[in-house]
Parts: structure tokens; sequence; C-alpha cells
């Protein structure tokens, strides 16, 4: 089965469509890119290994961050200090709910000034511009729907913003059930979550 579903984020959905991420345009309009990912299942499959030569390929200059945990506000701070300094244009996000917060994070920090705590709800006293830089969501968990919404989660606070989503969501449950043979590797205590997309 494939569809694709014209909303915000632009959802692609079907067997193979990981793959097909080189075709988007935010992909093609990108030459430098940063990468998130879990620490664990993704890296260690052939999707990764295609990625990463895929991104040779097309002369792609990037960055690639693991995330091993719900991302702090001193995580988002390091990540865009190296992404800033790198000029990166576009921010991938591949793997679960701690992966999308972060990626929406850092696409919005990019694009902000000071620190992620200076724009936590209940903590900093400034207001989001609502910009951010493109972002391009691949979950492999069928968690919360981080990569569907505006929220962002930096350790237990949050902060609504209404144009924090993703552009583009690719959802292909063939990178889905490839996590499966992962996960003895992970030690994710959600493992269950993407077995409604195998």
């Amino acid at each position: 089965m494939n569809f694709n579903i014209a909303n915000t984020p632009y959802l692609y959905f079907g067997a193979g469509k990981f793959k097909k991420i080189a075709d988007i345009e935010l992909f093609k309009e990108s030459e430098r890119i940063l990468i998130l990912t879990g620490k664990h299942s993704f890296v260690k499959s052939e999707s990764f290994t295609w990625l990463d030569e895929m991104m040779k390929s097309k002369n792609k200059t990037y960055l690639h961050y693991m995330i091993d945990r719900e991302p702090s506000p001193q995580m988002i701070d390091d990540i865009v200090e190296a992404a800033c300094d790198a000029y990166m244009e576009l921010v991938i996000g591949i793997g679960g709910g701690s992966v999308m917060d972060a990626a929406k994070a850092v696409a919005a920090m990019l694009r902000e000034e000071g620190s992620v705590m200076d724009y936590l709800e209940g903590v900093g006293s400034k207001e989001p511009s609502g910009s951010k830089i493109p972002m391009i969501a691949v979950p492999t968990t069928s968690g919360t729907g981080s990569e569907a919404t505006k929220m962002r989660s930096s350790v237990k606070w949050e902060k609504k913003d209404s144009k924090n989503r993703c552009d583009t969501m690719r959802m292909s449950p063939t990178l889905q059930s490839s996590m499966r043979n992962c996960w003895h590797h992970a030690r994710c205590r959600k493992r269950q979550q993407a077995v409604w997309m195998l």
C-alpha cells in the first residue's frame, strides 16, 4: 500500500519510501544536512549504510548526531552550536520520539538567538519567532506521534509553536520492520511500538 497526504507535514507512506528521500526538493536544494538518529537500531542497520553512501554520492556534507535519551536543553544547545558553525541547511530526524523532539527543537533553534532555555515554557522569557530551517522526519516507531505535532519536549518542559512541525514525513514499513532485527541491540523500552507498521 502506498499513499501521500498533502497536509502539514506532507506525508509519504509506503514500502521503500525511505530510499526515495533523495527525491524530495528540500533534500535536493540542501548541500549541508544535519542528521539526527537514535544511538542503536538505525545506525546498526543496512539503511544507515545506504544513507551514508547516498549522501556521499550526492556530494552532500552532513553532520550526524545520535540521540540516546530524552533531549536536554544542553544537548540541544550543543547540537545547534555545531550545526550553526557548519551552516546546516536541513535537518533530517530518523528515529523515535526523542529523535523527533530533538530534530524539531534544533530546526527551530537554528533560527533563534540564545539558548533553548530562553524559550522553554515556565522557564524562559523569550517567545519563539515561529521560524525554523527545513526538516524531514522519518519515524521508526509508532509512539507519541511527535513527528506530526508542533510540540517539542526538552526534559520536562514543552513550548507550543504552530509552525514547528516537520515539512515532510516519510513513513516506510520496510524501514520500520528492519529495525526489528536490531532491537536486541537497542534494549529499547518501547520495542512493541513499531509492530503496527510491519
